[in-house]
């Protein structure tokens, strides 16, 4: 016990910041060692001796009421080792969380890449199988952006032609999408639904 530590625990109470220092060199590399029995490193062995005696000042008011201050403190030393091992926990779940999330990103954008270029390659097909003017027409609305009154004037034809011609064209890539998207379902989905006719037999 450190020589009239009654009287500097009540000095500290009341904000006397030399009478805590007295404590902090006494009692410092008792709490040293103590936290490094369960941390095993110096820097953090470091840190929480700090946020110890840092938590001893802000909590003075209540050393005058302190009977055992071996107890007292021992508490306090404990309590921030626990928060310390609490801290590097949440940390570790957060870390595996944000590299899950990562992870998961990086599948849905992977599994979008190959849903886009799917789509991509049915409109291609369906782009394809239009008839040469509509093909024309649809192309250069659709990919270079012209509207019905630049269409016209590139292929001679009236701006009616030129929105028949785009709402052929349209509805026919539509169709077309739009079967073969059902298709593709239906090849994932009849699989699994004879196997489930077949159990439901057995």
């Amino acid at each position: 016990m450190l020589n009239n530590e009654p009287a500097l625990l009540r000095r500290i109470a009341e904000g006397d910041s030399e009478a805590f220092s007295q404590v902090f060199h006494y009692y410092s590399g008792t709490v040293y060692n103590t936290v490094m029995t369960y941390v095993k490193d110096d820097i953090e062995a470091q840190e929480i001796v700090q946020q110890v005696f840092v938590k001893l000042w802000e909590q003075r008011a209540n050393l005058s009421e302190v009977r055992n201050f071996g107890d007292y403190f021992f508490i306090a030393v404990r309590n921030c080792v626990y928060n310390h091992f609490n801290r590097l926990s949440r940390q570790a779940l957060l870390k595996k969380a944000i590299q899950q999330a990562q992870v998961q990103e990086m599948a849905d954008d992977a599994d979008h890449r190959v849903r886009q270029q799917q789509y991509d390659a049915i409109v291609e097909e369906a782009i394809v199988q239009l008839p040469p003017k509509q093909q024309q027409v649809y192309l250069l609305s659709e990919w270079d952006a012209l509207n019905y009154d630049e269409i016209a004037v590139q292929m001679q034809v009236s701006r009616l032609t030129v929105k028949k011609h785009i709402e052929l064209a349209r509805k026919s890539v539509r169709n077309h999408v739009r079967l073969r998207l059902k298709d593709d379902l239906l090849s994932v989905l009849i699989p699994g639904i004879i196997a489930l006719l077949i159990l439901q037999v057995s």
